[in-house]
């Protein structure tokens, strides 16, 4: 989607299935969970329509049910401070906001 092929065939496959995979009780256990939470958000909201609209209740609650009592979000096993943690939570949940140019639809 960020490279300028907007919704074709393999753009839309890609979201049906990182869709499904959010349908799933972690979708992206591991060592990048945020930095894939992220990048999921982006690839997702580029695609837009429909699809985001049903995307996004996933990822926000993918997120938000691991944010700390605090306010940040906990690393995982090898994936850096809560600061970077916290950082990509916040960014990833601000996607379509458009902050960055270059993210703009």
């Amino acid at each position: 989607e960020l490279a300028g092929r907007h919704r074709d065939d393999v753009t839309l496959q890609a979201g049906r299935s990182l869709a499904r995979r959010f349908q799933s009780a972690d979708p992206v256990a591991g060592e990048i969970r945020y930095y894939a939470l992220y990048y999921s958000a982006h690839g997702m909201y580029q695609l837009g329509g429909g699809e985001w609209d049903a995307f996004a209740p996933l990822l926000y609650d993918q997120i938000l049910k691991t944010q700390k009592d605090d306010g940040s979000w906990p690393p995982g096993s090898s994936e850096g401070s809560p600061q970077y943690c916290t950082s990509m939570a916040i960014l990833a949940l601000s996607v379509s906001y458009c902050q960055l140019p270059i993210y703009q639809r």
